[in-house]
């Protein structure tokens, strides 16, 4: 006897993010970068993101890897949890839902940090920036980002949010 049962699963949600499919969890409107002068994580000097800038190049992506902490381009694979998808431009920043696997222990982990509040910023990887000799400044133009790092209580951008 053959028994034919419906497949379905829950969807929860416990406000701008939702477990989907039971092992991804996503953030949605992730804010990944915000106009101001922020310190990269290189050299540590400011670097000016404009918001006509940011706005022209939002979804502007080599890569959309999520990481924890900052690995460019996913090298060490064992950072890698999830993928960041809809990157775009709103509500003056540069936005993006957080797709995070929680199929994987860092996974679960980045999930559980995030969840108990010790955890809320991110920091974007990105093409390098330039120097304007005449203003006596670095700036970002011409921007691809090349992923997310989830990071912890110090973001280069102040301004950045998970949820």
């Amino acid at each position: 006897m053959k028994i034919n049962l419906p497949f379905s699963y829950k969807v929860k949600t416990y406000g701008p993010e939702r477990l989907y499919k039971s092992n991804v969890r996503i953030y949605e409107g992730a804010t990944l970068l915000t106009p101001g002068s922020w310190a990269d994580s290189v050299t540590n000097a400011p670097v000016l993101y404009r918001s006509d800038i940011l706005k022209k190049y939002a979804s502007n992506w080599e890569d959309n890897i999520l990481t924890l902490g900052h690995d460019p381009m996913g090298s060490d694979p064992l950072k890698v949890v999830g993928t960041v998808q809809n990157q775009r431009w709103s509500n003056g920043a540069v936005i993006g839902d957080l797709y995070i696997n929680t199929s994987t222990q860092n996974g679960r982990d980045a999930v559980a940090l995030i969840e108990a509040g010790l955890i809320n910023n991110v920091s974007v990887e990105m093409t390098k920036d330039y120097w304007d000799s005449v203003n006596n400044t670095r700036y970002a133009d011409n921007i691809r980002f090349q992923g997310v790092a989830i990071v912890g209580s110090h973001p280069a951008c102040k301004n950045t949010r998970i949820k």
